[in-house]
């Protein structure tokens, strides 16, 4: 009897650990957001004036904020024509379904790769962190002066 006591005892805990282990993250407190794309505005521009990043996400998951990003641009015809920035700008906790960002266009005219990488972290016990997809979009970059000179 005691030895069969201590079988279904170990099989409760065994289903016990198996349930708890099939639990999403969900379940657990925690989801991650899905990021869709990102929305430059505007998409041609001169140099030097606002442009605004939107990163569209589709579910903005469960105890879940962008705690930072990593943003660049790159010159699609001079690839030394790059900039790169982490930026600590927090959007806690993530409450819109479309955040954004906004910075001034490259100063020489050109066609750039815009990219967005978001950091997320989960408030849910511990701080866990995870990075999101990197995001691009396309930027044109045209002469103050009239002319498209690229």
């Amino acid at each position: 009897m005691k030895t069969l006591n201590k079988i279904l005892a170990l099989s409760v805990i065994i289903t016990a650990m198996f349930a708890f282990m099939a639990c999403d993250d969900d379940e657990a407190g925690t989801r991650k957001p899905v990021f869709e794309s990102i929305t430059l505005s505007p998409k041609v521009t001169t140099p030097g004036e606002n442009v605004t990043l939107t990163i569209n996400i589709k579910d903005k998951g469960n105890n879940a904020y962008i705690w930072r990003s990593e943003f660049a641009w790159v010159n699609k015809n001079d690839p030394k024509d790059k900039y790169q920035l982490s930026l600590l700008k927090e959007m806690s906790p993530i409450t819109l379904y479309n955040p954004s960002y906004q910075f001034k266009a490259p100063n020489n005219p050109g066609t750039y790769t815009v990219s967005i990488t978001p950091k997320i972290a989960y408030i849910a016990g511990d701080n866990l962190y995870d990075d999101g997809p990197t995001l691009t979009a396309e930027l044109v970059v045209k002469s103050s002066t009239g002319g498209d000179e690229f």
